[in-house]
């Protein structure tokens, strides 16, 4: 069985952004150390307002993260701050195109 690669997305059923009320219905690998679906608290990052998220539950849905889980997920996974600047950028250009 192939391993998915760095950036393939996983279909996820549809919930919304706590923040922005955007609805997600896929994950991007963002760890080249794991592979597949997300698991309980994996941290995830919304594509339209770039606030980070912590998915949970049964099914999995996205909640906000708590402000220690905030401060945990900043100082132990130092790529996030770079995956939420590209998620910016992302909602950037989409907004460009749009105009």
């Amino acid at each position: 069985m192939t391993q998915p690669r760095m950036g393939e997305k996983t279909r996820m059923p549809p919930c919304a952004c706590p923040y922005c009320e955007h609805t997600l219905d896929a994950a991007s690998e963002g760890d080249t150390d794991t592979h597949g679906p997300p698991l309980q608290g994996a941290v995830s990052i919304c594509i339209e307002c770039a606030n980070v998220l912590v998915f949970e539950g049964e099914p999995l849905v996205l909640r906000k993260p708590t402000p220690s889980e905030m401060r945990e997920i900043v100082e132990a996974i130092p790529h996030v701050i770079q995956m939420v600047g590209a998620a910016h950028l992302a909602r950037q250009i989409r907004l460009l195109e749009a105009s």
